[in-house]
This record gives structure tokens, sequence and C-alpha cells, in this order.
């Protein structure tokens, strides 16, 4: 949970440079040929670029969003653990059954008895694997809510501010140095917070 919104820095590092390579080179090129250009609102016409960063582990910290879905998964966690470990239970209570009984068993009833715990023990692994399955599908789905929640609103916020590109960092990237004036991670904390505290009175009404 702790580092889900760190996905592929590298890759993003990668494409901001190239990037702006394709960007800076194309406008030179042009520049030797073409007259003066009337600047453009989101700054790239004129060959400049405005990036803001964000903190990843902020976010994780505190974003209350963030925290519910964390806090509720966990519980989810500990529910399907519980009902995994039941069913193992029952397989071992059975088991055990058929140990105690075994030296009284014909041979018939032993061989019905370890059909019947070959059968349950099948049983149980694939109800275990379904529960599995399904807590990580959901947990997977309310990640992603969570990762289009903080898009959907940076898409409205680098419009309105100017930004080209805002990059989710952290201690692992490879940001040898970041602005520090470029760092949104407060703002943004606060109107995702903002946002979700005003949804649940929405909700509430």
């Amino acid at each position: 949970m702790n580092k889900f919104l760190v996905s592929s820095n590298i890759v993003l590092i990668v494409a901001v440079v190239i990037l702006f390579y394709l960007q800076f080179s194309e406008k030179n090129q042009k520049a030797s040929i073409l007259p003066a250009q009337h600047s453009s609102s989101n700054n790239v016409a004129d060959g400049s670029f405005k990036i803001g960063y964000f903190e990843l582990d902020s976010l994780d910290y505190n974003y209350k969003y963030l925290q519910d879905v964390k806090a509720e998964l966990i519980s989810k966690d500990k529910s399907v653990q519980k009902q995994i470990s039941a069913l193992q239970d029952e397989f071992k209570e059975k088991y055990n059954e058929y140990v105690q009984k075994g030296a009284t068993l014909s041979q018939s009833e032993q061989t019905q008895y370890t059909q019947n715990l070959n059968d349950l023990q099948k049983n149980n692994q694939e109800k275990a694997q379904r529960l599995d399955q399904s807590f990580s599908m959901e947990r997977a789905m309310k990640l992603q809510e969570i990762k289009q929640r903080i898009q959907d609103y940076l898409k409205t916020f680098a419009k309105e501010k100017g930004y080209n590109y805002i990059i989710g960092t952290n201690e692992a990237d490879y940001f040898y140095y970041k602005d520090s004036t470029q760092d949104i991670t407060s703002e943004l904390l606060e109107n995702l917070n903002k946002n979700y505290i005003n949804s649940l009175k929405q909700k509430s009404k």
C-alpha cells in the first residue's frame, strides 16, 4: 500500500527527457526559418515548459480519501484471512477426526474418508483462492479510483496554473535536483482533501 502511487518513474523521466529534446529541437529549427509566433496559454509555442511536482509519500500519509480506503482494505483483508483460516481449520478438524477413527474403520470406510478429505481440501483451496482473487480485484479497483481522482484534479489544476507536466516523486526516484518553488504538494493535498470532505457531506445529505 505504502508505495502504490509510485509507478514507472524511470519510464516517465525518460519520456519527459525525450519530449524536451523533441520540442526544443523542433522549436530551434522553426525559429531559424519562421517569424515569431504569438505565445500560447500553455507555454509550448514559445518553447518554454512549466513543470510541477508533488511528493508521493506525503499523499500516501496525508490524503484523507487514501487513508480511508487503506483502512477499509486492511479491514477487508483481515476478514478474508479469517475466512481462509476457517477453511483451513475445517480441514484440520476433519483430518484429526479421521486419524482418531482410523484404527476402527473398515478398509472401505477409510477409502471413503480419504476421498472426502481430498474433496474437502480441494474445495476449500478453491474457495480460498476465490476469496483472495476477489480481494485483489477489489484492492486494484480502489487504488485505481484513488489514482483517477488525483489525475482528474491535476488536469484542471495544470490547466489553471499553466503546467505542462506534473510529476509524482519520492526518495527512490532519479531526480537529483528539484526546484522547491515548483512543489505543489501542499496545495494539492489541501484541495484533494477539501474535495473529498465536500463529497462526504454531499453523500450525508
